[in-house]
């Protein structure tokens, strides 16, 4: 866990495509080969489930040390970046929707998927808390698609120490709720001064959803610093600033006047 400094510097890409249904092998070789040619980066993410597509059924769930999060630290080892993805996994007699956060050094983070969609809850079970991590000089919050409709759940913190400076959300958001989607993503960035990461799917998959991308990057002034093309799989990169992050909460303090509460999960 590296100690912050304000100075820091990161670069970091999104992974826009479109998942095979249910074959994760093939999923993970298309993103290896990809990972090979892609620009040098701080992280990568990649949309919900990646490796099966939004499956609701029982099919693709791994274990807690399972293929895809051992090909994930594998590339995180092999690329030298912290990689970023969400995958089907039992534990405990339950199934989550879990996102892992996987760096080069091995280290491994995961957040369990709070806020479930629709009759996601008939597989899967809800996480109750929050994730948080500390990487490089930033803050980061890691979340799951339907998590960003839910303002108390993302609201940013004050004193700084307490806050968080990149959002991510990672998606599987389809085509019909698409302009929430972009709506939610820059309110995000704006109410709790922060750069918000989201990466969203593309192509359509067996629940007969479409999915168009808008994957993006946005600062926290709400200025859109990388948008991925409509219905095409495409890779994103965006400069992460701590300093510049800093000069624009300077500039408008707005979180030291936010609300004070208790989330409850």
């Amino acid at each position: 866990m590296s100690t912050l400094s304000y100075n820091s510097i990161l670069h970091i890409a999104g992974v826009q495509f479109a998942p095979e249904w249910e074959v994760p092998e093939a999923n993970r070789d298309y993103l290896a080969q990809l990972f090979n040619t892609m620009k040098p980066v701080d992280i990568v993410v990649l949309p919900e489930m990646f490796a099966s597509g939004f499956s609701l059924t029982k099919n693709c769930v791994e274990s807690n040390n399972g293929e895809t999060l051992n090909w994930m630290k594998q590339q995180a080892s092999r690329h030298q970046q912290v990689v970023v993805g969400s995958v089907k996994v039992a534990e405990n007699g339950n199934i989550y929707n879990r996102l892992y956060w996987v760096q080069s050094d091995g280290e491994v983070y995961h957040y369990d998927k709070v806020h479930l969609f629709g009759k996601e809850d008939s597989l899967i079970e809800a996480g109750n808390q929050q994730q948080i991590i500390d990487f490089q000089g930033f803050r980061f919050f890691v979340q799951t698609c339907y998590d960003l409709r839910f303002p108390v759940f993302c609201r940013n913190f004050y004193p700084e120490s307490e806050n968080y400076d990149v959002l991510i959300n990672i998606a599987s958001w389809p085509k019909p709720r698409i302009a929430h989607w972009n709506a939610l993503l820059k309110a995000r960035a704006i109410e709790n001064l922060s750069y918000v990461v989201g990466v969203n799917r593309v192509g359509e998959d067996a629940n007969d959803w479409q999915y168009v991308g808008e994957s993006q990057v946005i600062a926290a002034d709400g200025h859109v610093m990388a948008h991925a093309a409509l219905e095409q799989s495409e890779v994103i990169y965006a400069e992460l600033d701590k300093g510049k992050l800093l000069e624009h909460r300077k500039q408008y303090p707005f979180l030291k006047d936010g609300d004070v509460f208790d989330l409850k999960l």
